[in-house]
């Protein structure tokens, strides 16, 4: 009858669901907000990864704030914790999924991400050792990175990273979390430290060197993850507020441009402002 073909339905529609989720929960993105401001920017980061993931588009959001619209977020961990880069570096023990994509908060996702997570198949980390700016480009310059030079670490970046859980990333994220929250007794061990708290970059670098494991994971010509990193001397300009000179626009169909270029990579705009921008509308 027609209301048993509806019953019938319904369950098999319950079950593709369940078996979708199941699939989904194994990889998945996380991002971190601490106060209000961030989780306006991690609402647009997951929008925006909605819009552009066919296939793997679970995302966890973790966060000390009550102000969240649920309805972007596959899970919502709530923490005390009000110290991002604590957070970040104990990820392995917050996150659901067995295989994680890290994606720092203030970024938009400008592409379809699924042939990252196939490049990720055989790795057990995956760290970000490219930026690029807004016209994709490799940036090679320096400006940023004299701890990493001074103190022999990897030029990393921790925007954008992958990892398994498995013993070896738990002990990379073990010995991130020992610096970040003893850094007070051992920044002095460090050349040109002008750090009172270990930020995330550079404590993902200690972490990495540290463990053993920086031959397995280290690879500059590796150029998966990667993001275009919206920092004057990135783009070349020479004021932060890099939106003022170069535009942003998305399209109906979630194409993005920076400036006349089409963006081939997550962007980290780092203008907290941005959320509130009618550009970014369409992603809502």
């Amino acid at each position: 009858s027609y209301y048993q073909i509806r019953i019938y339905i319904f369950w098999i529609r319950k079950i593709l669901k369940a078996w979708q989720m199941n699939y989904s929960s194994k990889k998945g993105y996380v991002t971190v907000a601490i106060g209000s401001e961030y989780v306006k920017c991690a609402t647009l980061l997951a929008s925006s990864l909605k819009k552009t993931q066919k296939d793997i588009n679970h995302i966890t959001l973790i966060t000390n704030s009550n102000d969240v619209n649920e309805k972007y977020f596959d899970n919502i961990i709530k923490i005390d914790d009000t110290d991002p880069w604590n957070v970040i570096s104990n990820l392995i023990n917050y996150t659901l999924y067995d295989e994680t994509l890290y994606i720092e908060s203030d970024m938009l996702i400008t592409q379809d991400l699924d042939n990252w997570w196939t490049r990720f198949d055989n790795k057990k980390m995956a760290v970000t050792q490219q930026v690029r700016d807004h016209k994709n480009s490799i940036y090679t310059g320096k400006l940023y990175r004299r701890f990493f030079i001074e103190n022999n670490l990897p030029n990393i970046y921790s925007g954008i990273f992958y990892f398994k859980k498995d013993n070896t990333t738990k002990l990379i994220f073990d010995i991130w979390n020992y610096f970040t929250t003893n850094w007070d007794t051992l920044k002095n061990d460090f050349k040109f430290n002008i750090y009172n708290e270990l930020p995330a970059d550079e404590g993902l670098a200690i972490a990495i060197r540290n463990s053993g494991e920086m031959n397995q994971i280290i690879n500059p010509n590796y150029c998966y993850p990667s993001f275009i990193h919206c920092k004057p001397d990135v783009l070349n300009i020479v004021t932060s507020e890099w939106i003022n000179q170069i535009s942003l626009n998305i399209t109906e169909e979630f194409e993005f441009k920076l400036g006349y270029h089409n963006v081939l990579w997550p962007i980290h705009y780092q203008i907290k402002d941005i959320p509130n921008l009618d550009i970014v509308k369409v992603l809502e």
